[in-house]
């Protein structure tokens, strides 16, 4: 049996949020927007409004004129974390979770107000993901039939993972090899076929290249003006003339692909080589 006591807390609370959302990005409310959204009546809306600017004092001001509240440009919301995707979505009309490969290509559900890059979907069958979340939550073993970049191709190999990994575009298992006696990584898009995990022989060793942490210091590239750098700061969030980052040793090459960065020691990374 629910309890309709809270129930509508939760109701009067999502309405709340609603004031503070439509306030903050688009930068009015009324009380029409509320009626027809939550099919209230004329004075619950008001009380909302009244409600929510006497939580968040001096965040809302009355347009006599418009009949409508209007977010000031001191306003703080107190309520939720503004997101300028969750912003995009409400107001703009675009859905930006909604791309997925099509044949050759993909689309992506815009307007004429946002765009996206929009990349084939890189993810793992849901065999391939079970087992692997598996292996590693329970410290076990999984048979996978992998597709390796190499000439090899592909073939069966028995891995126990033990850590997950993104690289900012597909999902990794951190595992040992049995085969090459060491550990790597798998990308989970790339798994074939997955047997159901098994309990391990014997303990692993310690993953040396995951446990070992390695500091990457990103600055402005000399010679650029004053103007350009001050552009690269305000970019990456640099509140002084670097941004560290700290990261696993066996992401950093993940990690500089994703920037466009080459490696100090010279190397060319490329894609299909993470691994």
């Amino acid at each position: 049996m629910c309890n309709q006591t809270n129930e509508k807390q939760w109701a009067a609370a999502e309405r709340l949020r609603h004031i503070e959302r439509c306030a903050f990005w688009r930068g009015s409310i009324n009380r029409s927007d509320l009626q027809r959204l939550y099919d209230l009546s004329s004075a619950q809306a008001s009380s909302d409004l009244q409600r929510y600017a006497e939580l968040n004092p001096g965040a809302l001001v009355y347009n006599l004129n418009l009949k409508r509240y209007e977010g000031t440009a001191a306003m703080r919301p107190v309520l939720h974390v503004p997101r300028l995707e969750e912003a995009i979505e409400m107001f703009l009309g675009a859905d930006l979770r909604a791309a997925r490969p099509v044949g050759a290509g993909s689309v992506n559900k815009s307007t004429d107000q946002v765009a996206t890059v929009v990349v084939p979907q890189r993810s793992a069958s849901l065999e391939a993901q079970r087992a692997v979340f598996q292996a590693v939550l329970l410290v076990r073993q999984v048979r996978i039939r992998y597709a390796s970049f190499s000439q090899r191709g592909e073939s069966w190999r028995v891995i126990a993972p033990h850590a997950l990994a993104h690289d900012g575009y597909r999902w990794h298992a951190r595992a040992w090899c049995f085969e090459n006696n060491d550990f790597r990584n798998f990308v989970l898009g790339r798994i074939l076929k997955a047997a159901s995990p098994k309990p391990l022989a014997s303990g692993l060793a310690g993953d040396r290249m995951w446990n070992a942490w390695t500091v990457l210091k990103l600055r402005p590239r000399r010679g650029l003006s004053a103007a350009q750098t001050r552009a690269v700061r305000l970019e990456f969030g640099m509140t002084g003339a670097s941004l560290t980052l700290r990261v696993r040793q066996a992401m950093l090459d993940a990690t500089l692909m994703h920037l466009r960065l080459p490696p100090a020691d010279g190397r060319k990374i490329l894609p299909t080589s993470i691994p």
